[in-house]
């Protein structure tokens, strides 16, 4: 997986190429709250099903890193915002100014921590003075609608990735990374003397693919098993996020209408791209 550093001047490194991952910039909880609003229950707004996550069939061999299709529709005409400065109403698109997705892996029972069948490709770990791992960091690919989501710099500015605070993560000891993965975008509000846009998903009535995560798959398993991928929020812990989307403004706070992916060890679809890891 060719990677190239690129360093902006505000230090901040982020990884480009044909793979991402970018370090976290702050804590979730931190993030979440200000942007998602309505802290104190963690509750969303509205549900509607023109705000859709589903996460696509897909399938490869033991040994492969298959790459597992994320889905989005986000498209809204009927919830007008008013803006809490100006008091003018905001006509409504479903751009997303951000979103929190929640996936749980390897959920049946023939899969445990010491043998899942599929596994994220980790592009990093963070460590804390003791050693202990706080944090992974998986690679992903943005594709379609989701190469917008970036910044585009103003005249005479360097530019930057095309894409702004995305991160696939997991938070261990919570949450083994085998088990649940978070994605995010939670983008700040860029540097107006740098970039000539805000970083935001655009609106689409269909939905589409917008970003794949790598997965390698069990070496050690056998052609016809399964597992489901689910976009599901943690009945165990009420503090934990739920998957959720934002609108451009942040004034709406939304959970989409969530769909599981199944994925099967078989030859790999031809529409689906994968890539054929050797086995050590």
């Amino acid at each position: 997986m060719n990677r190239e550093k690129i360093f902006k001047k505000d230090n901040i490194m982020r990884w480009v190429m044909q793979f991402v991952k970018i370090p976290l910039f702050l804590l979730l909880m931190i993030l979440l709250m200000p942007i998602y609003g309505n802290a104190q229950t963690n509750e969303p707004v509205f549900n509607d099903s023109n705000y859709t996550v589903t996460i696509g069939a897909f399938q490869a061999m033991p040994g492969d890193t298959v790459l597992m299709p994320i889905r989005i529709k986000n498209y809204d005409t009927t919830h007008v915002v008013v803006d809490p400065v100006t008091e003018e109403e905001i006509p409504p698109t479903g751009a997303l100014g951000g979103f929190l997705i929640r996936l749980e892996l390897n959920t049946e029972t023939a899969w445990t921590a010491d043998n899942p069948l599929l596994i994220p490709a980790i592009g990093e770990a963070d460590t804390n003075a003791a050693g202990d791992t706080t944090t992974y960091y998986f690679d992903f690919k943005m594709v379609g609608r989701g190469i917008f989501t970036g910044l585009f710099p103003a005249a005479g500015q360097l530019p930057d990735t095309v894409y702004s605070h995305i991160y696939v993560k997991t938070d261990p000891p919570e949450a083994r990374y085998s088990d649940v993965i978070y994605i995010q975008f939670l983008p700040p509000q860029p540097d107006p003397t740098k970039y000539t846009n805000w970083p935001l998903l655009p609106p689409s009535s269909t939905e589409d693919v917008i970003m794949y995560v790598p997965m390698i798959v069990n070496p050690d398993a056998d052609t016809g098993q399964v597992t489901w991928v689910y976009p599901k929020n943690n009945m165990y812990d009420d503090n934990d996020p739920v998957n959720q989307f934002s609108d451009s403004t942040g004034l709406l706070y939304i959970e989409p209408v969530k769909t599981r992916g199944l994925f099967r060890v078989a030859p790999k679809i031809n529409h689906l791209p994968v890539i054929s890891v050797p086995n050590d």
